[in-house]
């Protein structure tokens, strides 16, 4: 009975040492993972060539939206690069990214 413990007991032994060799490799996925989506949110926030210089587009200034090549003007600057805009149609006002309008 007694020998039937000690090797019962030296199995458990090497099961959790191998448990501790999987919590290795999956901390380091996990690190991994960590890492890749800092390097993409770094990637997003800094300034690359498609950032547009904004400095053309004042308050009550007319744009125009790339995509539907429709005429809005400028009501409010919600931050650096987003722009509350209306037109006839939209009065209630429609909010548009830097990259989505250019001055007309």
């Amino acid at each position: 009975m007694e020998i039937t413990i000690a090797i019962l007991n030296i199995i458990l032994f090497f099961k959790v040492w191998t448990m501790t060799d999987d919590t290795k490799k999956i901390r380091e996925f996990l690190e991994a993972i960590v890492n890749i989506k800092e390097h993409d949110y770094k990637k997003k926030n800094t300034k690359n060539n498609n950032d547009i210089d904004n400095n053309d587009i004042e308050l009550y200034s007319w744009v125009t939206e790339i995509k539907s090549k429709k005429e809005f003007q400028v009501i409010e600057i919600l931050d650096k690069n987003t722009y509350l805009c209306v037109n006839e149609k939209n009065q209630n006002g429609v909010k548009f990214k830097r990259f989505e309008i250019e001055k007309s």
